[in-house]
């Protein structure tokens, strides 16, 4: 499951789920894309890969 949260209440803004074949380096940039184009937000977002 990909899951971007608000940093102040942890409010959910977008969410999917993924394939668990995924390779995570790929799809971080992809759903920050997709968040980006659905919101349409100018934003600065921070993305942690473990």
């Amino acid at each position: 499951m990909d899951l971007i949260c608000t940093n102040d209440g942890d409010v959910p803004l977008w969410m999917r789920i993924g394939s668990g074949n995924e390779s995570d380096q790929k799809q971080f940039v992809q759903a920050m894309k997709d968040f980006q184009n659905q919101l349409n937000l100018d934003s600065l977002m921070v993305a942690d890969s473990a």
